[in-house]
């Protein structure tokens, strides 16, 4: 993957949660919690992993995606793995 800026992690990030979920990017903060603030349920939650695996051409494991709680979880576990 090409370098990218935490800004442009998080701008796909949103845009990919916001057409998973249907719900407007502009809705999407970093701190909102996957669940609990955006709605998604554990099936909306694989499928954006999947999406995100996609989209970045990395993998992310089981234990990892449990750990990614809120949209800045997956923009941080991005900006640390996507270039390894």
């Amino acid at each position: 993957m090409t370098t990218m800026t935490e800004e442009q992690i998080l701008r796909k990030v949103k845009v990919l949660t916001a057409e998973i979920l249907r719900l407007d990017v502009d809705d999407i903060e970093p701190d909102c919690e996957l669940a609990g603030d955006l709605g998604a349920d554990s099936l909306d939650q694989v499928e954006l992993v999947m999406a995100v695996e996609e989209e970045f051409n990395v993998a992310i494991s089981d234990e990892d995606a449990e750990d990614i709680l809120t949209v800045q979880d997956m923009v941080d576990w991005l900006a640390a793995n996507a270039d390894d």
